[in-house]
């Protein structure tokens, strides 16, 4: 491959059976929006890039906005981005804490 190549296009759960190890972000934007069923994936190989770039797109009646997020693998796990440990900390953080801010 010397070029960006879409390798799958179909719904949140069909990327989950054929990519399980690398649709995680798609199948937490499905879960948080309309469902796997209605929410469509494309995973694109890129020889040229060395890092996971998740592109979201959401379309509705009243506007559209488009998120492109770079995450650079994590030095000790390349399968895995430096983001994640971070968010783990912070989600288990937020477990047990007795106050919140946000939703």
């Amino acid at each position: 491959m010397t070029a960006p190549t879409v390798i799958f296009t179909g719904t949140a759960d069909e990327a989950a059976i054929a990519f399980p190890a690398n649709t995680n972000v798609a199948a937490a934007l499905a879960l948080a929006g309309l469902g796997p069923a209605r929410t469509d994936v494309r995973v694109i190989a890129d020889p040229a890039v060395d890092r996971n770039i998740h592109t979201i797109t959401v379309e509705a009646d009243s506007a559209r906005f488009t998120a492109t997020i770079e995450i650079v693998p994590n030095a000790e796990n390349p399968r895995s981005g430096q983001l994640t440990p971070r968010s783990i900390v912070a989600c288990l953080r937020d477990l047990v804490s007795p106050i919140r801010i946000g939703s």
